[in-house]
């Protein structure tokens, strides 16, 4: 909860009064913080392929054992989670290992994004998040997957959620949580789409956001 203090530290530095707010895989849970934490100026918040809680049945359901074992056993002990980081952390020096591992678990729809020149920025992300090592990683997961400090039941403004059926990443169990969660959220969901639905439904997704700004 204190980071949606630095989204509006940020807004009011740039002038900005009101605004929207998006976010992919492991930006669900802030959106949802900044949603929850900022009604007054959050016009409307977008949440795709978001990762959710992961106390619940069937959160994980659908996704790798290695990655359902490291969030089973981080929402109990985190420490034990820093050895998954790390070995995240040291496979992003060798981006064809990544994308044959990416390329396992997207559907047939998404595979075509990789020849795409607007993903090129993308492993290049990974490797910059990574590039002083694996402790900001390892604490971002901490505090995702600890407590939130707040309930979903309690956000009040417009949140559209988008997911794929077919992603292995995020399931769309995790969507159904947001639905199930949020009042009167709207909630999108691409039938066979996987979880880089932010790259082929980006306009759909922009659109959401600007129908409710005021």
């Amino acid at each position: 909860l204190n980071w949606p203090e630095d989204v509006a530290a940020l807004a009011d530095a740039l002038g900005i009064e009101s605004f929207g707010v998006c976010g992919h895989s492991f930006g669900g849970p802030y959106v949802a913080a900044c949603a929850r934490q900022l009604p007054s100026r959050v016009t409307a918040a977008a949440i795709v392929a978001g990762i959710s809680r992961v106390s619940y049945w069937k959160a994980s359901r659908g996704m790798p054992a290695l990655v359902r074992a490291a969030l089973w056993a981080g929402g109990r002990t985190p420490a034990l989670t820093r050895p998954y980081v790390a070995l995240l952390a040291a496979s992003t020096k060798k981006p064809e290992l990544i994308k044959r591992g990416m390329r396992s678990m997207l559907p047939d729809s998404e595979l075509a994004l990789f020849e795409e020149s607007r993903f090129d920025g993308f492993f290049e992300s990974l490797g910059e998040m990574v590039k002083d090592g694996s402790k900001g990683a390892y604490w971002d997961a901490r505090v995702f997957l600890g407590d939130w400090g707040f309930d979903c039941r309690d956000i009040e403004v417009p949140v559209s959620l988008f997911y794929g059926t077919a992603d292995k990443n995020v399931p769309l169990a995790m969507g159904e949580y947001y639905q199930r969660s949020i009042p009167d959220s709207k909630a999108v969901f691409y039938q066979d789409e996987g979880h880089f639905i932010m790259y082929s439904r980006a306009r759909e997704i922009l659109e959401s956001l600007i129908d409710y700004d005021a």
